[in-house]
């Protein structure tokens, strides 16, 4: 239905539906259970086993026949400070209690192999009213003077010369004339590497450092599963890990007997050409048969509101979605399980380390201060999942952390049926398409609410939907953000059940009290209903959109506090309509920008001051044009109902005269979607007026001096071949319309004319009429911009054009294709 309200232009009903779940009078509801994968082609389906990451935390350095690549004072951003779901025991004056790791004061150290890592973890610096657990200057300064150095000028002799004597030598050398640091990395020799772990703790102890006595050092092996996978067979299973700790320099029969040591056991789940994921109800039973519980406990570590069970919903789908879960020692199983997660292997194509996220992402502020950037971000994001429908399939995948004596045993001798039956499969155009749809209507309603790059409506309404659009957008390919201020926004924007009618927890966007209110909660005014996801989708509620409607915009008052517009917007609305209010203010339209993302209306031409262009018709002199509902008939197909603008062509159903019609149209609609700069100041890349764009001809595409036409261009000489497939895309034959997702074409008022005119007649007729254009015009112009399947105007740089100066700052070079070498003489200016 998505592409069909799209092909229809029917895009205020395509928000609609795809992100308030509305069709006409019916809401809409997503069942995937549709989707769900079985066991009857097992051919196709395949599991393989992987060794992901490894942790090891011993007192020893077991890194072996590589070299230590090490600065003399680490980053405060290198050092551990996520969350490893790992503990180190802590002696307080309460006994010992165990501490997560990543709360242990750290330091980084050096790295090995590239992407593997050393840090150092100093327990005896643990305290409850430490604030953090970098380590201070003071603390790295004894580290590096007290101990490293001394091992390294013991164990190194007279190479040691070059070390720093002191951490603030090095830190004065590194500081440049700006203010930044530039740290200079040294190498220390694999032959050595035991004894050093050996004797940094003995230096420090003995220079007074008491807590150095019991420093442990952290091996970091990260994300390598695609070199370690294996068939999920125990021999297989034993060649891997031998090869994976070979490959990584670190000693497995080591490992194995000195300190703690944790690895990342991963599981892939594939089916041929198609996309999976995780069924959201069949995460019990993925841990129950991988872990190793009890079904009791399975469900009850698996329940929304557990606080060690976490959900990742899929593409805005309840239905489909992945977890992580921290088992505890009741749900730990016999593999003593530190850490299980399940998810789906596309967020690869949007995994981007920033800010601390760990996906692609937009935030309000850049909505509310670069809204053009937002758009391209929209745009880019778009493209990607359009590239990926055709290329990309999913893996379903899940990782248990266990101890590394544990390896041979986990996801292994597990009946397979278990997985199958818990993923749900998906054709990637389906999988993707869903996504570029949602992205597709949220750059819609950005596009509504603007008006040359400024926001029309700074009400609190519209506001609203802005801050609802990055929430939305982050969340369809990574973690869905339930803070504080994003749990505001949930409670704004989503369609509201009564308290006691909501029956599942799975129907919520995060856990709340649900069930009938208390006399207390009565008395308090507490509101009795909550947002609801309850169709399988994370639907808003319904939104005002459509031509009625100014600017799109969630109707109804809005309460979200001053904290949480400041989270998600950058500042409050009372701020924020201050700063958009100078914008308009201060900031002028360029008189010259081009109107070019609204439909464009048939030009009615004066006859007698157009020149005559008459197309080479005779056979079909007098002939007329079927009714749509007879070329349905005609046809095995439907076919669209004609739009208003699209019947004005028909008025007259002689084919030569729509025709005819058509081709005037073309040469004013071209000119019409030509791009403008991306700022509100800049103007656009075409120098002709309104009127006379409106009064294109053919000869406007016969000027063969690109001064008088363009602001900036570049050209490209044209073979028959690229002039045909031009004239093929401009005016494709019958069938075929404008490509899925397109810019330009579906603005104009031609391209749907011609497509309807194609419904409405014979192959052989309109090949005539095709023919007739390409003799009559694409034999006798000059010019055309060298138009692509998915745009009219191509503006993407390439060697092979020949570039003319820009008359216009911040436009974009328009890519022409012409017949032979155009002139560029400006006309003098007058003065």
């Amino acid at each position: 239905m998505a592409y069909e309200l799209y092909s229809l232009e029917f895009y205020a009903r395509l928000v609609l539906f795809i992100l308030c779940g509305v069709a006409d009078t019916f809401r809409v509801v997503l069942d995937i259970n549709r989707n769900k994968l079985g066991y009857e082609d097992p051919q196709e389906m395949e599991i393989t086993r992987d060794y992901d990451s490894v942790l090891g935390l011993c007192k020893d350095i077991l890194v072996r026949d590589t070299k230590l690549v090490f600065t003399m004072t680490s980053k405060f951003a290198d050092d551990l400070n996520n969350d490893l779901t790992l503990y180190t025991d802590y002696a307080g004056e309460q006994g010992r209690k165990s501490v997560p790791l990543s709360q242990t004061p750290n330091m980084a150290f050096a790295t090995f192999n590239d992407r593997n890592s050393l840090v150092m973890i100093f327990p005896g610096l643990y305290s409850e009213e430490r604030q953090s657990p970098s380590l201070t200057k003071a603390e790295r300064t004894a580290v590096w003077e007290d101990g490293v150095r001394p091992s390294m000028v013991r164990l190194l002799g007279s190479r040691s010369n070059e070390l720093p004597a002191s951490l603030n030598s090095e830190l004065f050398r590194a500081q440049m004339a700006d203010g930044r640091f530039s740290f200079t990395t040294k190498v220390f020799p694999s032959w050595h590497i035991d004894a050093l772990g050996k004797l940094i703790p003995l230096f420090l102890v003995r220079n007074g450092h008491a807590w150095g006595k019991d420093m442990l050092y952290l091996h970091m092996i990260r994300g390598v599963k695609n070199s370690s996978y294996h068939s999920a067979d125990r021999e297989a299973a034993k060649r891997a890990l031998r090869h994976f700790f070979k490959q990584q320099n670190v000693s497995l029969s080591e490992a194995l007997e000195e300190g703690k040591w944790w690895i990342d056991v991963g599981m892939e789940l594939a089916v041929k050409k198609k996309c999976l994921a995780w069924l959201t109800t069949r995460h019990s039973y993925v841990y129950q048969t991988l872990v190793g519980v009890d079904h009791r406990n399975a469900v009850r570590i698996t329940t929304l509101g557990s606080s060690q069970y976490a959900r990742d919903p899929t593409s805005h789908l309840t239905g489909a979605s992945g977890c992580r879960i921290t088992p505890g020692p009741t749900g730990e199983g016999p593999y003593e399980v530190a850490f299980f997660q399940m998810y789906t292997t596309d967020k690869s194509l949007t995994a981007s380390k920033e800010g601390g996220r760990h996906a692609k992402h937009l935030t309000g502020g850049t909505i509310v201060r670069r809204p053009e950037r937002a758009r391209t971000f929209l745009s880019n994001l778009f493209k990607l999942y359009q590239d990926a429908s055709d290329d990309n399939c999913t893996s379903a995948r899940v990782e248990l952390r266990v101890p590394l004596k544990f390896a041979l045993r986990a996801c292994l001798d597990f009946p397979q049926e278990e997985l199958y039956l818990s993923a749900a499969a998906f054709d990637p155009a389906d999988w993707w398409g869903w996504r570029g749809y949602r992205v597709l209507s949220i750059d819609y309603l950005l596009n509504w609410g603007l008006q040359d790059n400024r926001f029309i409506s700074h009400s609190d309404q519209a506001l609203l939907l802005i801050a609802t659009i990055p929430w939305l957008v982050n969340s369809l390919h990574a973690t869905i953000d339930v803070g504080s201020a994003s749990r505001e926004l949930i409670q704004a924007i989503f369609p509201r059940a009564e308290r006691d009618e909501v029956i599942r927890n799975d129907d919520l966007p995060y856990p709340m009290p649900v069930g009938p209110l208390s006399d207390e909660e009565v008395l308090d005014g507490v509101d009795s209903t909550v947002p609801v996801v309850d169709r399988g989708v994370y639907f808003v509620r319904y939104l005002q959109v459509g031509p009625r409607q100014e600017v799109p915009r969630f109707p109804g008052a809005v309460r979200l506090s001053e904290a949480a517009w400041t989270f998600l917007l950058g500042s409050t609305p009372g701020k924020l309509r201050t700063y958009l209010n100078s914008l308009a203010a201060t900031t002028d339209s360029h008189p010259d920008r081009i109107h070019n993302k609204k439909r464009q209306r048939r030009v009615v031409h004066d006859p007698e001051s157009a020149p005559a262009l008459e197309l080479e018709l005779p056979a079909l002199e007098g002939l007329q044009v079927t009714s749509t509902a007879a070329a349905a008939n005609d046809e095995d197909d439907d076919v669209p109902e004609t739009t208003t603008v699209e019947a004005e062509f028909f008025e007259d159903p002689t084919i030569t005269v729509i025709a005819q019609e058509i081709l005037r149209q073309f040469f004013v609609d071209i000119l019409n979607v030509s791009p403008n700069g991306k700022r509100v100041t800049s103007g656009s890349s075409i120098r002709l007026s309104d009127d006379e764009r409106n009064a294109a001809t053919i000869e406007t595409y016969q000027e063969k001096n690109f001064a008088k036409l363009f602001n900036a261009s570049r050209y490209l000489i044209g073979s028959p071949e690229q002039w045909r497939a031009v004239f093929d895309k401009l005016f494709p034959p019958k069938g075929v319309g404008a490509p899925k997702f397109s810019q330009n074409y579906r603005t104009t008022a031609y391209f749907p004319a011609w497509v309807a005119l194609g419904n409405r007649t014979s192959e052989e007729t309109f090949n005539l009429v095709r023919d007739s254009i390409w003799k009559t015009v694409f034999k006798k112009v000059f010019w055309m911009p060298f138009a692509q399947s998915d745009r009219i105007w191509f503006s993407k740089p390439n060697s092979r054009y020949v570039e003319f100066p820009a008359q216009e700052d911040r436009v974009p070079f328009l890519n022409i294709l012409v017949k032979s070498k155009p002139t560029f003489s400006p006309e003098p200016l007058d003065i």
